[in-house]
């Protein structure tokens, strides 16, 4: 009898020991799966933009500047552009670079399309849901068109404007246009839309 109540009084000793044992092998496994999550993510390619060196390439065969592609798509598509940047991929038919744009249109749609940077030509176009409510009410305080912001962006910083885009700086609605430059870098300026004034320049 004696002996039997000890043991039992040693295993109910031993349990709270064991449980802590299990607790620290769970924690020590959970850890390890965090762990090779992490180590997962960071060895899966992700999306990156192009390197300037790979730009330049790009933009050495794209003959017609974007200020000028803009105004074209504008003026034959009936909207606004709120996006147009230089696709560093893909080509049109001759193999000339392409420019991708976003284009508002005036029944209140958003429209991608792709257009050649050589000829002006769009390529492709397609329909992509509903203007977004901050989208209309930054095209309402942009008096500037995007063209002249461009042209203004690359008044204050040479190169070749290589993207354009209608966005929100601290409140201020502003045109941030990147810039290769000719030491073959990339610099941001970012444009008032409404009264055409430098608000930044920054390296990329």
């Amino acid at each position: 009898m004696s002996t039997r109540t000890s043991s039992r009084s040693i295993a109910l000793a031993a349990a709270p020991a064991r449980q802590a044992a299990l607790r620290r092998r769970m924690a020590l496994s959970a850890l390890a799966g965090a762990l090779l999550c992490v180590a997962g993510w960071l060895a899966a390619p992700r999306a990156e933009a192009a390197e300037p060196a790979v730009l330049a390439a790009v933009a050495a065969r794209a003959t017609l500047p974007l200020a000028e592609a803009i105004a074209g798509v504008e003026k034959s598509a009936a909207g606004r552009l709120l996006e147009v940047e230089l696709e560093d991929e893909r080509t049109d038919a001759q193999g000339a670079p392409l420019y991708e744009m976003t284009l508002a249109t005036p029944q209140g749609q958003r429209e991608d399309l792709m257009v050649s940077a050589a000829t002006g030509q769009v390529v492709s176009r397609k329909a992509d849901g509903a203007l977004k409510r901050k989208e209309a009410d930054r095209m309402k305080a942009a008096t500037l068109a995007m063209p002249q912001a461009v042209r203004t962006a690359l008044e204050r910083q040479g190169g070749r404007a290589v993207k354009a885009e209608l966005d929100s700086h601290f409140g201020t609605v502003v045109y941030e246009v990147e810039i290769l430059t000719p030491q073959g870098t990339l610099a941001e300026v970012k444009v008032h839309a409404g009264n055409g004034q430098i608000v930044s320049v920054a390296s990329k």
